[in-house]
């Protein structure tokens, strides 16, 4: 890789997109035909949440070097993001038939896993991935989150704090200890682990859902309001920012949110059909 390159994906790490993006342009003027160059391009649109931009990019990778395999990661990740978990897993296996070797396809892979439900397999995934990489904060992550839905929060939290020791700017990580001191009732250290994954990552829609269901736990129903919608301007198939807006709407006495609960209903029952359940047993 050119000394451009170096220095941009050195610049993508820290989170310094601008910087890297800068980067990124001067290397074309370089070498205009190296993928890495718009791998890391669509990783910046990506990271950006420009979708399309991102998917252009990844486009172009492959029309250089249809054997790229971090342009089909992308594009599972992309795929992922808008909830077509099967289109992902298609090709993040692409991914991984061209490069057996490439941590991220089994991260992702082990994304696509743990939202099926199927833990085994996402901590196999998670684990191939840290043996591939051992720095791969989104592995630790991953196997943290795990942890955190079965309940086991004390190694959840060294999961956490593993990807946080490895980036200290992992967003992510955050919300995890997050949302774990908001289920152990430490309201006020949720909400620091919170604004922390923020200040890191301002485009973070779980770090608002988690402020929304610190702010209706404390009653303050229309600043949780805000917060959740905030999260779906973010990510509009976020299902835990509809669940905690339909919660919030059902357990409004004096005002008629029949038609807003409707509308939330309908949108969870497309995303996420448990929490849809979960959403109609709720009582006021």
């Amino acid at each position: 890789m050119c000394e451009h390159l170096d220095f941009a994906f050195g610049k993508l790490k820290k989170g310094d997109l601008e910087g890297a993006t800068e980067a990124f342009n001067q290397a074309i003027c370089t070498d205009e035909k190296n993928p890495f160059i718009y791998v890391g391009l669509g990783d910046i649109a990506f990271k950006k949440g420009d979708f399309e931009r991102a998917m252009g990019y990844y486009n172009k990778v492959i029309s250089l070097d249809d054997k790229n395999s971090y342009a089909y990661v992308g594009l599972g990740d992309i795929a992922f993001k808008k909830g077509n978990f099967d289109r992902a897993g298609e090709y993040l296996t692409k991914a991984i038939s061209l490069d057996d070797k490439n941590p991220y396809a089994y991260v992702g892979m082990g994304n696509v896993s743990s939202q099926r439900g199927d833990y085994d397999r996402a901590i196999e995934y998670f684990n191939k991935a840290i043996s591939l990489e051992e720095k791969d904060t989104y592995a630790y992550f991953g196997l943290g989150n795990i942890f955190s839905q079965k309940g086991d929060f004390k190694r959840a939290v060294e999961y956490f704090n593993k990807a946080i020791s490895l980036d200290h700017r992992n967003s992510y990580a955050y919300f995890g200890l997050g949302n774990i001191s908001f289920q152990q009732g430490g309201l006020g250290r949720a909400i620091e682990y919170f604004n922390k994954a923020i200040s890191f990552d301002d485009r973070n829609s779980y770090a608002y859902v988690g402020l929304g269901n610190v702010s209706s736990q404390k009653g303050n129903f229309e600043k949780a309001i805000e917060y959740f919608n905030k999260a779906i301007s973010l990510d509009d198939k976020n299902p835990h920012a509809y669940l905690g807006l339909g919660i919030i709407y059902t357990s409004f006495r004096d005002r008629d949110y029949t038609l807003e609960k409707s509308k939330v209903l309908e949108k969870l029952e497309q995303l996420d059909k448990n929490l849809a359940d979960k959403l109609r047993e709720s009582n006021p």
